[in-house]
């Protein structure tokens, strides 16, 4: 198990269709349960389902409510990682009709707190914070695991940090991490020690986050699923950018071999979008447009609209910096209307404000902010002279308005600055959030 999960689970599968005409229903229930815990941990996640509900009949024909509310919680969590978050969500609201039947603590606390991130998932943050407290008050936790904790305290970060209260989320994911730190929960403790990295990035402490995410990798790429370790290379690989260390496009490079038959294309199709900024930077174009080109096409696939308009975007980008023509800047402001309209308002500014961090450089593609405020001087004097393209002059008032409103933001330090030539890849990166 600690090896080679693949080698467990043949082995596992080998010796239990030896003996099945040799044990109880009971003992074929928690075999069943414990197959399918090793089959998801060596990917197989269909089988894994497929031995969960084997494992939830047998618990259901011998009236074992524990053994039945645990194996909802096991198919709940290979849903959500096989991407089917609905599926998910409905097993959880099955399972909570026979949790209080449960007499353990454990169980009965992990599936409440599970209902709680059903809650967070729908956008009723507030509620499910309130939920996910209530328990912390209902709970005797001296009957209550050290692991089960750390997920109730994991979910009220994510409730505080969706409702931008990011000190009481870095709060709660320290009490996670010292509970995961004790269970020695090896997978939960490098998926804590990642979000404390995000937050963290998030609060502009860089230095202490790159040292979580250096000790989330090896944990998460070793014990994660499919999802978790893309998530974490997609994390890594953005850290690594900003620091620009050179061993950036040798991960993405790998990732994107490694991966290519991944179940999640979202994830998939994100990296590609990386290593297109990774060739921005190295002034690489030509490259750049190829893999926005196939982060696109991943996206087209799926009908993913809010990806497909941030990889064009991205595409306009690098198509704007190779030939140098700067008025198809009409095309990006398109873009972005489309993403204000669909409720990402606020994402299209950052991506109104990457591509005029990017236009205004001249020997480096990254700029300072003193170069943004000239460069939009500049554009706000000039706008509407650059070109003939009809689409551009019928949006050149509304370009205008727009531009005004984006240096106001940077001057108020409401856009932070400090990387400007990754901001357009942050939509992807809270889209992707948003699926976990």
């Amino acid at each position: 198990l600690n090896s080679d999960n693949q080698q467990a689970y043949e082995s596992i599968m080998y010796a239990y269709e030896n003996m099945t005409d040799q044990i109880s229903s009971e003992d074929c229930a928690n075999i069943e349960l414990n197959i399918s815990g090793i089959a998801g941990d060596a990917g197989k996640l269909d089988e894994s389902i497929e031995h969960a509900k084997l494992a939830y009949t047998h618990y259901k024909a011998n009236c074992d409510f524990c053994g039945m509310v645990a194996t909802l919680v096991n198919i709940s969590t290979i849903e959500r990682l096989n991407g089917n978050r609905q599926t998910a969500n409905d097993v959880i609201k099955e399972a909570l009709k026979d949790v209080n039947r449960c007499k353990v603590a454990s169980l009965r606390l992990i599936m409440r707190t599970i209902y709680g991130k059903v809650l967070s998932e729908t956008s009723c943050w507030e509620e499910a914070l309130k939920y996910h407290l209530s328990l912390l008050e209902e709970f005797d936790f001296r009957d209550v695991g050290e692991k089960e904790q750390g997920v109730l305290h994991t979910e009220i970060g994510h409730d505080y940090s969706s409702l931008n209260s990011l000190e009481k989320a870095i709060n709660h994911y320290s009490k996670a991490r010292r509970h995961f730190e004790e269970s020695d929960s090896k997978i939960e403790l490098g998926l804590i020690y990642a979000t404390l990295a995000d937050t963290l990035r998030e609060t502009g402490e860089m230095e202490t986050a790159c040292e979580y995410l250096e000790l989330a990798f090896p944990l998460v790429q070793k014990y994660g699923s499919e999802i978790q370790r893309l998530s974490m290379l997609i994390t890594y690989s953005e850290v690594n950018l900003v620091a620009k260390r050179i061993q950036t496009r040798i991960l993405l490079e790998k990732a994107i071999d490694d991966f290519s038959d991944a179940r999640n294309r979202i994830m998939y199709g994100y990296l590609h979008g990386l290593l297109g900024v990774l060739n921005l930077l190295e002034k690489k174009f030509d490259q750049a447009i190829i893999q926005f080109a196939a982060e696109k096409s991943e996206y087209d696939g799926l009908k993913y609209i809010v990806g497909c308009l941030v990889a064009s975007a991205n595409l306009v980008i690098a198509e704007c910096l190779e030939s140098g023509k700067l008025h198809l800047m009409s095309r990006l402001l398109v873009l972005s209307k489309q993403l204000s309209e669909m409720g990402y308002f606020s994402h299209a500014n950052e991506i109104d404000v990457a591509y005029l961090s990017l236009a205004s450089c001249s020997s480096e593609l990254e700029t300072g902010k003193h170069d943004i405020l000239s460069f939009l001087d500049h554009k706000l004097d000039t706008i509407g002279s650059e070109s003939d393209d009809p689409l551009y002059q019928r949006l050149s008032g509304d370009f205008n308005i727009r531009l005004r409103e984006i240096r106001m933001r940077i001057t108020s330090g409401e856009i932070r600055m400090e990387c400007p030539v990754i901001a357009f890849s942050r939509l992807g990166e809270f889209e992707l959030r948003r699926r976990m």
